[in-house]
């Protein structure tokens, strides 16, 4: 007859099979060590005559569980879950050198404040970062576009918002409109010296 158990830390009830009676084993839904207590047996007397066998009594058929009740029977066997000895968590993890939590020494990335611990990713994140802080500058061609052809430097601000960069689409829309007005003020100034 399987015993009852119910995790410690998840609270889910398990049943184990008797073989793992007095021993440890692994929640499966969890992960957390769950002592199995060992099977209370009653006691019997002793007596010099022998004793006779009971009759075997007919197998019943095994009712269907209810489907409500989630956790009752939903681990029947912990015995592939065993664990003889308890895991030696600091073999396993290391702290975080940025927010301090546990996480597995092989981790190339924090699970908590998303900190890369692998160098070669950090290189990696670092040429990201750096390439795409260039995309949002400026070039000599960006501002010529919009000195002289502030329509399409317009557009191409537009565009640029567009795909994300922010930075430079706001930029070129803000040079391109800020040169409509002063090729308007000139484009004004010529026609009121030409008509004096």
């Amino acid at each position: 007859m399987p015993i009852s158990v119910k995790c410690s830390d998840c609270g889910k009830s398990l049943k184990a099979p008797d073989a793992l009676a007095g021993k440890k084993a692994k929640c499966p839904d969890c992960g957390a060590i769950v002592p199995i207590p060992k099977a209370a047996l009653d006691a019997e007397a002793i007596d010099d005559e022998p004793v006779s066998k009971p009759k075997p009594k007919p197998k019943a058929k095994a009712k269907p569980k209810p489907a409500d009740d989630d956790d009752a029977g939903m681990f029947d066997d912990l015995a592939d879950y065993e664990a003889e000895a308890p895991i030696d968590q600091s073999a396993t993890r290391k702290s975080c050198p940025m927010c301090g939590e546990k996480i597995a020494k092989s981790a190339a990335k924090c699970r908590y404040c998303g900190e890369v611990l692998d160098p070669a990713l950090r290189k990696k994140a670092k040429r990201k970062s750096s390439s795409s802080s260039s995309d949002d500058e400026l070039t000599g061609v960006d501002i010529a576009l919009c000195v002289l052809c502030s329509g399409i430097a317009c557009i191409v601000g537009i565009v640029a918002l567009c795909r994300g960069q922010s930075s430079r689409g706001g930029k070129m829309i803000g040079i391109s409109l800020l040169m409509q007005f002063i090729w308007g003020g000139i484009n004004l100034l010529i026609q009121q010296m030409a008509k004096n």
